[in-house]
């Protein structure tokens, strides 16, 4: 068995060990080589174009990175996601949210919502220095025309008693 070439290595790192097919190609690990590995269960098929160098449950951050991979064009952490990535917390989700473009159709990736937006996409992206890409942007139900500071921090909150 040939060894895996650093460059794949050094990605999968990055990338929480979840890597695109189409890059995997790109740094010359060829569609059998794949095979043989998900077939030895040492990585996994998690959508027809992204592959896990392991085998076990994904985290928030690898299902983040996930979408971003699987959507394949450019895609960013969106909405509720990438506010809970930047430390908002008591508002759990169930899905990732990934921002993708208008014209972008990913098939369905269970725990992963995809909102294709006609923003442009690569203004979007976040100071922040982690990956993927964070960006945040109001769901289509949040509150509109809310001036005051006081009145969205009430109807933001997530445990607001009946004292307030």
């Amino acid at each position: 068995m040939r060894p895996i070439p650093d460059a794949v290595l050094r990605l999968a790192a990055h990338q929480d060990g979840l890597l695109a097919r189409a890059q995997l190609r790109q740094l010359g690990f060829d569609a059998d080589r794949v095979r043989s590995q998900i077939t030895a269960q040492r990585w996994a098929l998690r959508s027809p174009t992204v592959i896990s160098t392991f085998t076990g449950q994904l985290t928030r951050e690898q299902l983040c990175w996930l979408g971003v991979l699987h959507a394949g064009g450019p895609s960013l952490v969106g909405g509720y996601t990438a506010l809970e990535r930047h430390g908002l917390r008591h508002w759990p989700r169930e899905h990732v949210t990934i921002l993708i473009d208008d014209d972008a159709r990913p098939e369905p990736v269970a725990g992963i919502r995809f909102l294709r937006t006609r923003r442009p996409l690569d203004r979007r992206r976040s100071s922040a220095q982690s990956s993927p890409s964070l960006v945040w942007s109001p769901p289509p139900s949040s509150p509109r025309g809310m001036r005051s500071t006081g009145a969205r921090h009430k109807a933001c909150s997530p445990r607001s008693s009946s004292k307030d």
